[in-house]
C-alpha cells in the first residue's frame, strides 16, 4: 500500500501507524498497570476485609489438615498428587490475600490498581485450589465420599446464588435517604 504523504510517496506508512498505535497501546496497559489511587476504607469494605481474611485462614487451616495426612501417605495414585499440587498453589496464594487485606486495614487504605485487583483474584484461586485439594482426597479415601462432597457443594452454591447474598446491597443511609424520597413523591403526589 503506498500513501501519499506531503511531497513524496511513502510505501512504508500504514506500517509506521500500525508501530505507533501498538506503542500507544502497550503504554495506555502499562500506564494502566501502574496507576495507583488511593482510596479510604468505609465500614463496609472493612468488615469486608475481615470476612475475607477468615475465610482465607479457614482455607488455609483445611489445607494444612489435608498436608498432615497426604504427607504420611505419600504419592500413591494420581489424586493424592492432584491435591498435594493444589495445596501448594493455594497455601501460598491465600496468604498473599491475607497479607494484601491486613495492610488495607491497618493503614485504613487501600491502594487501587491493576495488580490489586488482580491479587483479590488469586485469593479467589487460592480457595478453589482448597476446594480442588478437598475433592481429591476424599476421592482418594472413598469415591462414594467425593460424590457427596460435590454434590454438596453443588447444592450450597445454588442455595447461595439463590439467596441473594452474593449481591452488594444498598448502604443504609442511601436506602434510608431513598426511602424518605419516595415518602415525600408520594405526599405530594396525593
Amino acid at each position: 500500500m503506498i500513501i501519499q504523504t506531503g511531497d513524496h510517496w511513502d510505501p512504508f506508512h500504514a506500517q509506521k501507524q500500525k508501530a505507533i498505535h501498538h506503542n500507544e497501546k502497550r503504554r495506555l496497559f502499562l500506564k494502566g498497570m501502574l496507576m495507583h489511587k488511593r482510596v479510604d476504607l468505609q465500614e463496609r469494605q472493612r468488615i469486608s476485609h475481615n470476612r475475607e481474611i477468615v475465610l482465607a485462614a479457614g482455607c488455609i487451616a483445611a489445607d494444612l489438615l489435608a498436608l498432615q495426612g497426604l504427607l504420611s501417605v505419600g504419592v500413591v495414585d494420581p489424586s493424592t498428587l492432584i491435591s498435594l499440587c493444589a495445596v501448594a498453589m493455594s497455601v501460598p496464594a491465600l496468604v498473599a490475600e491475607i497479607v494484601n487485606f491486613q495492610f488495607d486495614l491497618d493503614y485504613g487504605f487501600y491502594i487501587f490498581s491493576a495488580w490489586g485487583r488482580r491479587l483479590t483474584a488469586w485469593g479467589g484461586i487460592g480457595a478453589i485450589g482448597t476446594w480442588i485439594a478437598l475433592a481429591s482426597i476424599f476421592w482418594h479415601l472413598s469415591r462414594i465420599v467425593a460424590g457427596v462432597f460435590l454434590i454438596s457443594t453443588l447444592i450450597s452454591c445454588i442455595l447461595f446464588i439463590a439467596s441473594g447474598n452474593h449481591k452488594n446491597y444498598v448502604d443504609d443511609a442511601e436506602r434510608k435517604k431513598s426511602n424518605g424520597n419516595d415518602l415525600e413523591r408520594q405526599k405530594s403526589g396525593s
